[in-house]
């Protein structure tokens, strides 16, 4: 489909011939419910290959929503989205490799250097081909080359939503969806930026929002506004604004004697009235000419003065800028989104730009890529996070609180030869990890939920459960990191003594399967809450709601109380692996608490997408 070569310069772009047809966007009644709030309310259009559409409303119309669900970041509670011949719905990894999305706020990690960034979304987006020269392309491409290893955080807004560009650009997908792209750049940076959309728009489909609609207008085929999740105008610039004219007119100024020139302009076809102004500048006149809306005198006006010999000096339209129409359906003292909505897309593009874009785009032989989306991942989101822990003091602090607790317990008594089984120090980590685990856990989805990071990961093409995995497996490398410490302490028993090796590999895997076991647990209050602290200690809560357990466990023996009780105590499973019993009953119920939270976290996610 795409980087048919493993570099150069080609790689950065595709050829739209590999889809069939001529759209490459459908958008089908398509509708989403935040709770009973109707956001987006069954609105259809559709985009073609090599079209760049600007996407309009004001704030809270609904526009970033369809953009979400259009990229797979939302899912919609009715209609669909179909993104070159893969529904949303059913192919969501298949599409998502199609689409490159830049939100309003970049998903940026900002801890990360430019080009480390750059390479992981490499790796997250499965982009098949060479790594660096494609990164080096899109660099120069969003001028950023000067600033590759240079740290996100230390970059002006400008510079960093480029990065977020450049990252949509990974893999040249064939659909970009730009959401404000030139929002804090300066005014070289958003011609330069403009001018590479529209370079884009040649090789790529576009869908572009901004709140400047000189923008959209300078760069956009076509345009749509929506308004109160409703869609309410879909055309070119130029139909929409001219729609909202029984009767055109423009004014003239002409060098010329008024009532010659009055009897000339009344009698040129279509003209409907015109009226003198008067005169602004010494021996002109200036005039008011209206016209049919089916009709078009610019030309005849030119060449019937031009015969003339008499200068036109201006000739102004007085048509609604798209400005003024924009506030005329967004106004809100609309009563009916139907009396309001009209539609002006035509079937057919105007000549020139057709021209222009089958130079680039040839949509008529095809059949749609098959396959899946490239497999290369190689633990992205894994080796991300193992980084941000030790770009940031957590690692360092788990790491260290462990090791200085672990050296504790283990110097109370381990090397005395009845207690070679380090029962000492394992009980003792036992009601450390409980706590510590919230340290390590707090961040994994928290973090992203509150930079918007999670955007980048959600519209990826990888799956929540893979998401979800690749963080569990970052934070269980840490544990294991700091857990292994106790196999040095084992080593230093048996220099002193004979070791009890079954009973101390049974606390081991015991301080294993209760850490992995807290690790879940701590991961899916992450995924509910973008507050770190939060989820911290709703992590801490847990831990001390498992110790009570086992306070209440003796208020109660002899009851079936207690048996419930003892049934859901991490303490009264981790007793038999101490003694080197490996109960598989036990290994079970530790492995089910993993499994069910990630599950958990799963659905949090899920629900999250649905709203």
């Amino acid at each position: 489909m795409q980087d048919k070569d493993d570099g150069g310069s080609d790689s950065m772009f595709i050829n739209m011939k590999d889809w069939g047809g001529s759209l490459m966007i459908e958008v089908c009644s398509l509708t989403k419910f935040y709770g009973s709030r109707l956001a987006v309310d069954h609105i259809s259009f559709s985009v073609g290959a090599g079209e760049i559409l600007g996407f309009l409303g004001p704030n809270g119309a609904g526009k970033s929503t369809t953009m979400n669900m259009i990229t797979g970041y939302l899912s919609s509670s009715d209609g669909s989205v179909t993104v070159g011949g893969y529904e949303v719905a059913d192919n969501p990894i298949m599409v998502k490799s199609l689409v490159g999305y830049l939100p309003e706020r970049p998903p940026l990690y900002t801890d990360m250097r430019v080009n480390e960034y750059l390479s992981f979304m490499f790796d997250l987006k499965k982009v098949k081909g060479a790594k660096r020269p494609h990164i080096e392309e899109i660099c120069k491409r969003t001028n950023i080359t000067d600033v590759r290893k240079q740290q996100i955080k230390g970059l002006s807004k400008g510079y960093q939503q480029r990065v977020g560009l450049a990252q949509a650009l990974l893999g040249s997908p064939p659909v970009l969806v730009l959401d404000e792209p030139t929002i804090g750049l300066d005014p070289k940076q958003i011609i330069e930026t403009r001018t590479l959309i529209r370079e884009l728009g040649k090789q790529h489909t576009i869908i572009l929002s901004s709140h400047i609609l000189s923008e959209i207008q300078a760069v956009c085929q076509r345009i749509i506004i929506i308004h109160k999740g409703v869609l309410v105008a879909d055309g070119e610039p130029d139909e929409i604004s001219r729609s909202f004219n029984s009767t055109r007119s423009i004014s003239l100024r002409i060098a010329a004697p008024l009532g010659e020139a009055l009897d000339l302009l009344s009698s040129i076809q279509g003209v409907q009235h015109v009226s003198v102004i008067g005169s602004r500048e010494n021996h002109t006149v200036d005039f008011s000419v209206e016209y049919a809306e089916d009709a078009d005198i610019r030309r005849d006006v030119f060449f019937r003065l031009a015969e003339k010999k008499w200068p036109l000096l201006s000739m102004r339209s007085h048509d609604l800028s798209l400005e003024e129409v924009f506030l005329l359906l967004t106004e809100e003292k609309a009563d009916s989104a139907d009396e309001n909505a009209f539609d002006q897309h035509t079937e057919e593009a105007d000549v020139s730009e057709a021209e222009d874009v089958s130079a680039s785009v040839d949509m008529d032989i095809a059949e749609k890529p098959k396959g899946s989306p490239g497999r290369r991942m190689r633990f992205a989101i894994s080796r991300r996070e193992l980084t941000a822990y030790f770009h940031s003091p957590i690692g360092y602090v788990f790491l260290t609180a462990f090791y200085f607790f672990a050296g504790l317990g283990f110097f109370s008594g381990n090397l005395v030869p009845q207690r070679s089984n380090m029962g000492d120090l394992f009980r003792y980590l036992f009601n450390f990890v409980l706590f510590l685990i919230p340290v390590l856990t707090m961040r994994l989805f928290s973090e992203d939920r509150k930079n918007k990071t999670d955007q980048a990961l959600l519209t990826a093409p990888v799956t929540i459960a893979g998401i979800v995995m690749e963080k569990f497996l970052a934070a269980t490398i840490v544990y294991l990191l700091a857990l292994s410490i106790t196999l040095v302490y084992a080593l230093t028993v048996a220099f002193y003594t004979r070791p009890n090796w079954a009973a101390i590999f049974g606390n081991f895997f015991a301080t294993f399967l209760v850490g992995e076991a807290m690790i879940a647990i701590g991961m899916f209050i992450s995924a509910i809450t973008e507050n770190q602290v939060i989820a911290a200690v709703g992590g801490f809560a847990t831990a001390l709601f498992l110790m009570l357990i086992d306070l209440f466990s003796r208020v109660f023996s002899k009851t079936w109380i207690h048996t419930v009780i003892s049934a859901l105590s991490f303490h009264s499973r981790y007793e038999s692996f101490s003694l080197g019993i490996f109960e598989f009953s036990s290994i079970v119920f530790f492995l089910a608490i993993c499994l069910e939270f990630i599950l958990l976290t799963v659905l949090a996610f899920e629900k999250r997408r649905w709203g």
